[in-house]
């Protein structure tokens, strides 16, 4: 497994950072998202600073894909995913 930060800026709805960590370095990412958060805090930033746990970035993109697709994007999987049902 790995682990990765995330940052998104919600007014602009786009990742303006992305680390990727291996699982020895889990205690790294996590200081780096608390220092991002601390930053982003102080800064008065509207954004998501989070860490996740996958397997890759392809699985975190296929379970948290609102971060990496926009919402057109997202309506047009639903969508097919509707019509192949």
């Amino acid at each position: 497994m790995s682990f990765f930060v995330l940052i998104y800026d919600r007014p602009a709805q786009k990742i303006v950072e992305f680390r990727e960590y291996s699982d020895r370095e889990r205690a790294a990412a996590e200081g780096f998202r608390l220092e991002a958060q601390r930053e982003a805090l102080r800064a008065h930033r509207d954004q998501d600073i989070v860490l996740f746990e996958a397997a890759s970035r392809e699985a975190l993109q296929r379970t948290h894909g609102s971060y990496f697709h926009s919402v057109a994007e997202l309506l047009g999987q639903a969508r097919d995913a509707a019509e192949a049902v």
